[in-house]
Parts: C-alpha cells; sequence; structure tokens
C-alpha cells in the first residue's frame, strides 16, 4: 500500500496580517488548494456522516431499518433477507450492503464479508465506516498474515468495560504487533499518554489500512502540537486535507482539526 507522500508545498501558515482567503497549502503537483476560507466550516465541534449523492428510496429505507432491528435481535437470517431486499430497492446504496457483511461477520462467514466488504469499497471508494479496516484485517487472515478471527476479535473490542478492553489491547499488540488497528486503539485508552507516540510509529510501520493511516498520523500531529512542534503538525494535516488518497472521513476530521488549532493560536 503506497503511504501518502511528503509531496506537498507549504505557501503559507497562519500570520498576524493576512488575506482573509491566504492559501494555506499547496499540492504540488495537482496544484489543489486549502485556504483559510475553505476551514471556517469545519470550527468547534460537530460531526459528519456519509451520504449518498442519491437520494435513497423510501422502500429501500424501510427493508434496511427492519434488517437492523432484527439483526440486533439475533435474528441474523431473517435481517439478511430484509437487508438484501432493501440493496434490491436502492442498488447505489452501500449502506444495507455494509450492514451485510457485519452480519455475516457475525455469522462468521468471514469469506462472505470481505466479498460484501469490497463491493462497498467499490461503490465507496473514499471511505464507508470501518470498510477500508475491514477489508485489510479480513484479506490479512486469508492471506495468513493474521490469524482468523481477527477482525472479530477487534470489532469485539468496541462492547468492552474500560479495564478488559486496555488488558486486551495490550494483548493484541504483543501477540500481533503487525495489526495496525490494535495500535490505534491505545491512542483512546486512558492514561496512556507517555506511550502514545511510540504506539502511533509501531501502527504506522505495520502498513495500515488508509483509515487507520489517517487517523494515526492525525493524532501523531496533535501530540507534536503539544510538543510545540507547530510546524511539524501543520504541515501533516495539510497533507492529510489535500491528498486525494486520503479518505473522506481522514480529510473531513483534518480540516476540522487545522481549523481547532486555528482558533487556539
Amino acid at each position: 500500500m503506497r503511504k501518502l507522500g511528503i509531496i506537498f508545498l507549504l505557501i503559507s501558515i497562519w500570520s498576524s496580517i493576512s488575506l482573509a482567503n491566504e492559501i494555506v497549502f499547496k499540492h504540488s503537483t495537482t496544484g489543489k488548494i486549502l485556504t483559510k476560507e475553505d476551514l471556517k466550516g469545519f470550527s468547534g465541534t460537530g460531526s459528519w456522516e456519509i451520504v449518498s449523492e442519491n437520494t435513497v428510496s423510501k422502500l429501500a429505507m424501510e427493508h434496511h431499518q427492519k434488517g437492523r432491528a432484527l439483526g440486533q435481535q439475533g435474528e441474523y437470517e431473517k435481517s439478511l433477507e430484509f437487508l438484501v431486499k432493501a440493496s434490491i430497492a436502492d442498488p447505489k446504496w452501500a449502506y444495507p450492503i455494509y450492514d451485510m457483511a457485519y452480519t455475516n461477520m457475525l455469522m462468521n462467514n468471514f469469506d462472505r464479508a470481505l466479498e460484501l466488504y469490497q463491493k462497498v469499497n467499490k461503490m465507496e471508494p473514499r471511505g464507508f465506516f470501518t470498510t477500508k479496516t475491514a477489508i485489510y484485517t479480513l484479506k490479512g487472515e486469508k492471506d495468513g498474515i493474521f490469524p482468523k478471527g481477527l477482525y472479530m476479535a477487534y470489532l469485539s473490542l468496541e462492547w468492552m468495560e474500560p479495564d478488559k478492553k486496555a488488558k486486551s489491547v495490550f494483548n493484541l499488540v504483543t501477540k500481533i504487533p503487525n495489526f495496525a488497528p490494535a495500535w490505534k486503539e491505545i491512542i483512546s485508552l486512558p492514561d496512556q499518554d507517555e506511550i502514545v507516540l511510540p504506539a502511533i510509529e509501531n501502527g504506522l510501520k505495520a502498513d495500515p489500512d488508509i483509515e487507520t493511516y489517517g487517523i494515526l498520523m492525525i493524532n501523531k500531529a496533535l501530540v507534536l502540537h503539544r510538543e510545540s512542534k507547530r510546524q511539524e503538525a501543520l504541515n501533516i494535516l495539510g497533507q492529510l486535507a489535500l491528498d486525494e488518497e486520503s479518505s473522506f472521513a481522514t480529510e473531513k476530521m483534518a480540516k476540522q482539526t487545522l481549523s481547532h488549532l486555528w482558533e487556539r493560536e
């Protein structure tokens, strides 16, 4: 997997006297620019979600909601029936297929789950929730890079109590140090400030998927900023915000982080 290269030319960083629409970063090969004006919509706290360019049909939404409700009740076969109906009702909508993949994960149908995640990835190449990480892990399992059942074990971290989660995360990075998403999880653990940067670097060395890579790099920028390495932090965030290989989520989070750091200066 090609990592985001240092292919950006820093044009201008915040100054006390500047034009309102001053260029902050410019991509050295495509000419794409990021301006202060571009960051205005990313100030403060907020949320984002992946939305389709097409209007989702009412029937597809109804089938999808029914399928999700059945899945939450453990009725996986029936859930899949409605998720398939939702996909047929709106073939361009990735969400039902994404939930079909997750449902197959719960049924231990890992090969089928991988096929469905790969289909979602073709429909939403810039990322759709955890699709990139799912493919990275499940393909690694299939190719013998990771042990079977790793992705299911990784997903289970979300439901654990903090103490149990911390123990499980450290167990994962000890047993499978080349599994980048586990290193990413250390960032969210309480009272681990001293090992966050080493964890980030270990995750980056493990050839992460682009979604994990983006989260690791954004957190690296925040650590560098706290260490008064402001220029390095801003360079990282500007690169992530402009690189066409960044996921949609990474681009948005990088811009929001840039805006947040701007307001604090």
